[in-house]
């Protein structure tokens, strides 16, 4: 698929014929440098945006042709997102900030705070279910915002540089962490990122420069140790 920004000669090309797959249950890093189409790229996966031409399926659905409204139901549904500055909600407790995708949903606020709790013990918070968000770390945080992508049990979480704002020491737990539930829950990732280094070994590698994928990458997963 391509985006493509304006019109005439004022127009800008953001992307051009990028093609991959995402496999299920596979941890997929995009990389590339600071204008690379990278947020470009995120935007489109995560259907925030529409691509000027091509097409974009999640989990078999084709949604380039879909409504707005079905676009954000698809998106709430099967698409979980991790951001940078975390975006979570500070007069609410770590518990409900969890539980607010499903309350968005309908689901009933017993069974979404079950789930919530749960998700917060996978990301080892059981004991903060009840502090609020900003009596939290930064890399505390970030365990909250995994933890709210993953309520809707969605088919794809999205990473915008999940470690920005994070120092080495935490930015390594969280990278842990993720790659902890991939496993753990056959959770799909795709993270998009500058460092490739940092998060040592996934299963794909797509870089990207100039708007177009250069290189793809894919890698035999390493063996459990005995």
């Amino acid at each position: 698929m391509s985006k493509r920004y304006g019109e005439g000669d004022a127009s800008t090309l953001a992307l051009q014929r990028v093609n991959f797959e995402v496999y299920h249950g596979e941890f997929v890093l995009i990389v590339g440098q600071s204008g690379s189409g990278k947020s470009t790229l995120l935007n489109m996966i995560g259907l925030l945006d529409r691509p000027t031409f091509g097409t974009i399926s999640i989990d078999g659905v084709e949604a380039t042709g879909l409504s707005d409204s079905e676009r954000s139901e698809l998106r709430r549904n099967k698409i979980g997102f991790i951001f940078q500055s975390y975006n979570l909600l500070s007069d609410l407790s770590v518990v409900e900030n969890v539980m607010l995708p499903l309350l968005m949903t309908g689901q009933p606020a017993g069974g979404a705070k079950d789930r919530a709790e749960r998700l917060l013990g996978h990301v080892g918070l059981r004991a903060q279910v009840n502090k609020q968000a900003n009596q939290l770390s930064g890399g505390q945080m970030q365990r909250v915002a995994i933890a709210r992508a993953l309520i809707n049990r969605p088919a794809l979480v999205l990473g915008d540089e999940p470690t920005g704002n994070l120092d080495s020491k935490s930015s390594q737990d969280v990278i842990a962490l993720m790659k902890n539930l991939n496993r753990r829950l056959n959770q799909t990732f795709v993270v998009i990122t500058h460092s490739r280094e940092i998060f040592g070994d996934v299963d794909k590698v797509i870089t990207i420069k100039d708007g177009m994928v250069e290189n793809i990458e894919s890698f035999a997963r390493p063996a459990p140790p005995a």
